[in-house]
């Protein structure tokens, strides 16, 4: 998945003015996180992570020089992760460094709308002058370098002068899961926040409005609505549901209209074994529904050997639940 980094970059650059963009774009061997992977880093935040550890932390202390040295020039750097970074992958890594400030905003708001559009797209960077980018279509398969003649090169990589040719092309590609969540309260808040990184593309609702209900995530799409049930809709097909509001009566009405649609990938609704067989007794008296779609509701949800009910648990053993759905559905398709 591609993360909306180009939202980041520019809220980074409007808040403090430069910003360094890291991304892998090249890797042999055992290694922490994929060709393509990014990671902003700013003076005292970062987002995303090219995979931890001894490597990523030398990075961020790069980045953070850059930053106080104002550089401009954008650095291409490989790193075995055992000699240099004293981790035992076994691999090796060679990652861009690239100073963004203002003059690159009108570049990054065009990336962002590629992600906001869920369009696709190539970001084509010439690697002796990485700065000189370009967006073109169709995108290709996959992250990578690339040799004059548009052939992928394989993982030769061995220094950083065997970098100063041809292209690497960046696939913008939005894989997000579209996911309806109702509810802002403390489960609904802890769940939007371990979603919100992933591959969820999250519409997020409630009817109350001393509820401000707000994020910064570029994923996630947060409204106040009167009648939440109005709201489903307009949800795409094969969408995924979480419902929990603070009103049973509203999560059975969502429950029904969700259900009555035909088209749910999950429909997952908190509550306890006694809310579900009340709510399926309910439901299979009102609605000529078949066994297929019932069996898209789940309840409760999470992961069933998880007994905490802390919101961060519950949160933590949804996204679990959501992501083996998600990663199954996927398998199933391919």
């Amino acid at each position: 998945m591609s993360f909306n980094w180009a939202r980041l970059a520019i809220d980074a650059i409007n808040s403090c003015g430069i910003v360094v963009l890291v991304t892998v774009i090249c890797t042999r061997g055992s290694v922490p996180r994929e060709t393509g992977t990014k990671m902003l880093v700013t003076q005292s935040r970062v987002f995303g992570t090219i995979g931890g550890g001894n490597f990523e932390f030398i990075i961020i202390n790069q980045c953070r020089k850059m930053i106080s040295k104002k550089t401009t020039q954008v650095r291409t750097q490989h790193y075995p992760l055992g000699p240099i970074t004293q981790q035992c992958c076994g691999g090796a890594v060679s990652v861009s460094l690239e100073v963004l400030s203002r003059d690159e905003l009108d570049f990054l708001h065009q990336v962002y709308s590629i992600f906001l559009n869920k369009m696709s797209a190539n970001i084509r960077s010439v690697l002796s002058g990485y700065t000189d980018k370009t967006i073109e279509s169709p995108p290709l398969s996959s992250s990578g370098l690339y040799d004059d003649c548009g052939v992928k090169v394989r993982s030769e990589i061995s220094s950083v002068k065997d970098l100063k040719v041809g292209h690497f092309i960046d696939p913008i590609t939005p894989e997000e899961t579209p996911i309806f969540i109702f509810g802002a309260g403390h489960v609904g808040r802890a769940v939007i926040d371990v979603l919100a990184p992933l591959q969820f593309l999250i519409s997020w609702f409630d009817s109350r409005a001393e509820f401000a209900i707000e994020h910064r995530d570029a994923a996630v799409r947060p409204t106040i609505s009167k009648v939440p049930t109005e709201e489903v809709p307009f949800a795409p097909s094969d969408c995924y549901y979480l419902v929990f509001t603070h009103s049973h009566p509203l999560d059975y009405e969502l429950t029904r209209e969700i259900l009555k649609r035909g088209d749910a990938a999950f429909c997952g609704l908190i509550g306890s074994q006694t809310k579900n067989a009340r709510f399926r007794k309910r439901l299979a008296a009102e609605l000529d529904i078949s066994s297929e779609h019932m069996s898209r509701l789940t309840c409760p949800i999470g992961i069933g050997s998880i007994k905490n009910k802390h919101p961060q648990a519950i949160a933590i053993s949804v996204a679990a639940q959501l992501l083996h759905h998600v990663e199954g559905s996927h398998h199933a398709n391919t």
